[in-house]
């Protein structure tokens, strides 16, 4: 019986991790263009908890190969002075394992809970880091004040 619920406590807790977030309100959304071109709608949502939950949905308008994505970030975590060498090399290392390539209509989602990052692909599990330096810089591309997408934090 001891070995039911242990193996039952285990299953409970891997699948959850990889469910698509539940709870959360929406705060806000924007599209990022650049020159004119649609990159991606942005939706961004979050709970009012003592320990709050971010959800972040990027819904691509055309074809972005993942070494593209890793270069942006690290391109945004330098320009908002949020870059530090070591570990965000080691972050976009382990991001590059993660993230896909996109093509138009793929939605990419960020979820943010207990300091850990949880990624999803169409509402699909792709992976978790667990780092809450990470998640704060992460979110930060969108939330920062000088972010280069505007309205997505409207409460």
């Amino acid at each position: 019986m001891r070995l039911l619920l242990t193996i039952l406590f285990i299953f409970t807790f891997n699948t959850s991790a990889e469910e698509y977030p539940q709870g959360v309100a929406f705060s806000g959304e924007n599209k990022m263009t650049w020159w004119g071109f649609k990159i991606y709608d942005a939706k961004y949502y979050e709970s009012n908890e003592t320990n709050p939950k971010q959800l972040l949905e990027l819904t691509y308008a055309r074809d972005i190969k993942v070494e593209q994505l890793i270069s942006s970030t690290r391109k945004e975590w330098k320009r908002l002075k949020l870059y530090d060498k070591k570990k965000s090399e080691d972050w976009l290392t382990e991001l590059s394992k993660i993230w896909p390539s996109v093509t138009n209509g793929t939605t990419l989602s960020i979820y943010i809970f207990n300091g850990k990052t949880y990624f999803f692909e169409n509402k699909k599990f792709k992976g978790m880091i667990s780092d809450a330096e990470l998640s704060e810089n992460l979110i930060e591309i969108w939330l920062h004040p000088k972010s280069r997408i505007k309205g997505l934090k409207t409460k």
